[in-house]
């Protein structure tokens, strides 16, 4: 037998093994997709007149509770002054402190946080015993001390503890919606989604494809099938009483023997019988687009989900390197803590969780085939005498499975065209069909890492610490996106219609004059509720500002 021979065999057999997989992997994502499809038209048809909108009369009219936002930093001195600033100065909320965990080893960091502090007195400094950087965990175990002491010194009780990290860009009415839901439920997590890439940055732009899919299908669908959903970290909220349970029996509230802490919370709530939702709330907006043909703006309404939103990583190897957190802290470290659920439903997305380490390296083996396919082609073109045979043959079974995963490989691209095109249009909406090699790409290599480091834990019984990708925090320019103008909380406020706005920003492009008197003047607003929102405008202006 010549080398061609054990050459061609060995793709052949290598191809069929990807078939099977592939095969098993895209029922799996047909049956997700399906149920998150019917349960959405289901909504609709029969209960689509029975669900409301939420309103901010609705939101304004639950008494505020107290809530205390834990935000864990080391080596953040770049960009925790941005974040603190621009969450204190736009979140519309007034009774919460935030609890900022640092290191007596991170001056920088400390230096930041401590000239705010002088401004603001609800940004609480807690230093953790040890030298940085621990673990995530252990420093919002920290953190949870110092609020436990602030409530005792000042003879307070916090209702809700919410998660955030220090390159968040915070929805102003993200606490106004735990406040109004809780605590109804023990734990909510907002969708959190990258801020939007240039169409050249491929590796940010994989988050944004991924994270539109997890955040707006994936994990509602997670919710409805098996009630249990883990935390993202960030954007989310739980009941204090609740997370105090895992204190009193455990002694630690997050585990330090995890690097994906946030995960593994939300997990064991479930499993005490807590109650678990992803929340994905819209609100209604009018913004000023160019127009398609022509010169000239155009007034369009558009849909803004109350979100947690950051840059992600735009190098390849940090996102190799924070994605193998994940894959390592869920997959592998996810298995050994929690190991199997009761519940079928449970098991079914645990088993998803762990088996990402593995069609990960799967997803990029494929790629082998494709070369070999593609070098056999120009062989073939150059030396008419070389002839190869196909790797499968027509009549056999795994030629008709590999006509269905085809048929499954474009049933995904085009369900995560349709649901990038939701949050971020047509152009990354197309992108994301040629991002998902790219995607593809990053998570072999973080499957490679996150096992390379499992063998090294087996080898000298460490586990990785705080693996951390350096962070990036928006522009004033970029923010200015997600700050409310006068036209937004006037909508919000429900003082004027989304057509009367519409009629004032017209008059306003052809004769100018302040958008609040020109809808004074036409009596679509009170002169006392135009300066109420012109006080609350001006108060956000001068914090961020700060």
């Amino acid at each position: 037998m010549d080398l061609h021979y054990h050459v061609w065999l060995f793709f052949r057999y290598l191809l069929i093994v990807l078939i099977f997989v592939y095969f098993l992997g895209g029922i799996n994502e047909l049956v997700i997709d399906l149920f998150y499809y019917f349960n959405r038209s289901y909504r609709r048809l029969f209960k689509g007149k029975l669900i409301k909108p939420l309103t901010r009369a609705q939101l304004n009219s639950v008494p505020e509770k107290t809530m205390a936002i834990m935000l864990p930093a080391w080596n953040e001195g770049k960009v925790i002054s941005q974040m603190l600033l621009n969450t204190l100065g736009t979140v519309d909320y007034k009774n919460y402190y935030i609890f900022i965990g640092i290191y007596p080893n991170d001056p920088q960091t400390q230096e930041a946080v401590e000239k705010i502090q002088e401004i603001y007195p609800q940004l609480i400094k807690t230093v953790n015993p040890q030298n940085g950087p621990t673990n995530k965990a252990d420093c919002l175990n920290v953190i949870h001390a110092g609020i436990r002491a602030f409530e005792n010194e000042k003879g307070i009780k916090f209702d809700i503890l919410i998660l955030h990290d220090a390159e968040d860009v915070v929805h102003p009415l993200s606490l106004k919606l735990y406040n109004y839901l809780m605590p109804r439920m023990s734990m909510i997590q907002l969708p959190v989604l990258p801020l939007e890439a240039h169409w050249f940055q491929f590796t940010r732009g994989v988050y944004m494809d991924e994270f539109a899919e997890l955040h707006l299908k994936e994990m509602l669908t997670r919710e409805k099938i098996s009630s249990a959903l883990p935390s993202a970290g960030v954007g989310t909220a739980f009941i204090h009483e609740d997370l105090e349970f895992f204190g009193r029996h455990n002694g630690a509230i997050f585990n330090p023997q995890t690097i994906t802490e946030d995960y593994e919370i939300g997990m064991r709530l479930s499993r005490h019988g807590k109650k678990s939702i992803i929340l994905q709330q819209f609100l209604e907006r009018i913004v000023t687009k160019k127009k398609w043909f022509g010169r000239g703006e155009r007034r369009v309404k558009v849909k803004d989900l109350i979100a947690t939103r950051e840059y992600f990583p735009k190098h390849f190897w940090k996102a190799v390197k924070q994605r193998a957190r994940w894959t390592y802290g869920i997959s592998i470290q996810g298995w050994r803590n929690l190991k199997w659920d009761k519940s079928i439903g449970k098991n079914y997305f645990l088993m998803n969780d762990r088996r990402s380490i593995f069609a990960n390296i799967f997803n990029f083996l494929g790629y082998f085939v494709f070369l070999y396919w593609i070098t056999i082609l120009i062989i073939e073109h150059f030396y008419a005498s070389f002839v190869s045979p196909p790797l499968i043959q027509k009549n056999e079974i795994y030629w008709k499975l590999a006509v269905v995963v085809l048929f499954f490989f474009l049933w995904k691209i085009i369900n995560r065209a349709v649901t990038v095109y939701r949050l971020y249009g047509g152009v990354m909406a197309w992108l994301s069909m040629i991002r998902i090699f790219h995607g593809n790409l990053i998570n072999f290599f973080a499957a490679l890492m996150a096992i390379n480091w499992y063998i090294k834990y087996r080898i000298t019984k460490k586990e990785p610490g705080w693996i951390q990708t350096e962070h990036q925090y928006p522009t004033d320019q970029d923010l200015q996106l997600f700050r409310r103008k006068l036209g937004d909380l006037l909508l919000e406020n429900q003082l004027v219609t989304a057509k009367q706005l519409e009629e004032a920003l017209a008059i306003q492009k052809n004769s100018g004059g302040r958008l609040g008197e020109i809808l004074v003047k036409t009596g679509h607003l009170k002169q006392q509720d135009l300066s109420d929102i012109l006080g609350l405008q001006q108060a956000g202006r001068k914090k961020a500002s700060s």
